[in-house]
């Protein structure tokens, strides 16, 4: 699995860099991947295990994804349902799903796996509080997006982007990560936007088909892996591919790049035109190559649709 990925390095470590020293790496101008050690040793969020999940907020109600393959294709649907489905759960149920264990019926299918994807904070108000914000999530007035993703061993996010800076805290478990940055677009044959599953990849690394995908043979992946109590920093549109190694507890931090009007993006148009105008202002010029493609989607959709 993953053989034919070519590996161009390791995913940058460093140990509880200040806030002064992780915006001079990360900063607009330049944004690079980081993993940060140390920083949330205290957290009393790094307790959380299932049986903490279930007896604290194990009666919530939760949306729970269900693939039949492990793999949890995001963006725009619909999907196939005969591979995947979403459900209102709780997350005790959910848990037990995971671990095989409390007699439930199969949704789909005996090898189905579940994923608990992109759940908001609000969710788990019981526990929220354990996990203080990281201090290198803004806290200049932009909106951030916070949420939770719980994952059984095995699961995996297929190659996709975000319209956002991301921080991804490893509360427990380990995932495998791996990331491409935005120039390497070409090569990762990415669904348009307004589509299926638009912003994922098309490729699947487990087992790449190089005559469909040619051009795959140029792409080089930086690679790393997360245990418990690491941050993960991603850049606006980096790539990034994950699979959960165990039983696999995270929250994730989003908000735009820049201060805009409104905050967050309220759609994906408005977060293209905005990321296509950051290498004109020469703030991010690894998104030129990307975001002109995609404006150039964007506008045969139009003229195809006034036809």
């Amino acid at each position: 699995m993953l053989e034919d990925v070519k590996i161009a390095g390791q995913i940058e470590r460093r140990h509880a860099p200040t806030l002064a020293e992780f915006r001079e790496y990360a900063n607009v101008a330049g944004g690079k991947p980081l993993i940060i050690t140390g920083a949330v040793a205290g957290s009393k969020a790094l307790a959380w295990d299932e049986e903490y999940l279930k007896e604290t907020v194990g009666k919530n109600q939760i949306k729970v994804y269900v693939s039949m393959t492990g793999l949890f294709p995001g963006g725009k649907g619909p999907h196939d349902k005969t591979k995947y489905r979403a459900i209102t759960i709780s997350v005790s149920e959910c848990i037990e799903r995971m671990n095989g264990t409390g007699g439930h019926p199969p949704i789909i299918g005996p090898t189905e796996r579940y994923y608990v994807y992109q759940s908001p904070r609000d969710l788990y108000a019981e526990i929220e509080n354990d996990l203080e914000t990281p201090i290198y999530v803004a806290n200049d007035g932009r909106r951030v997006d916070k949420n939770y993703w719980i994952g059984g061993s095995g699961n995996i996010a297929p190659a996709h982007y975000d319209n956002s800076e991301n921080i991804l805290v490893q509360l427990n478990g380990r995932k495998k990560i791996l990331l491409w940055d935005p120039r390497q677009y070409d090569f990762l044959y990415v669904n348009a936007l307004g589509t299926v599953e638009h912003r994922t990849s098309r490729v699947d690394l487990r087992k790449v088909d190089r005559a469909a995908f040619p051009k795959f043979e140029n792409a080089h992946a930086l690679e790393g892996t997360l245990e418990a109590g690491d941050i993960l920093y991603i850049p606006t549109c980096w790539f990034h591919w994950v699979r959960s190694e165990l039983f696999s507890i995270s929250a994730t931090y989003w908000w735009p790049l820049l201060p805009t009007e409104g905050g967050y993006f309220e759609s994906e148009w408005r977060a293209l035109m905005f990321q296509w105008a950051l290498p004109v202002r020469r703030l991010r010029p690894e998104l030129k190559a990307m975001c002109t493609d995609h404006v150039k989607q964007q506008v045969s959709r139009l003229f195809a649709f006034a036809r």
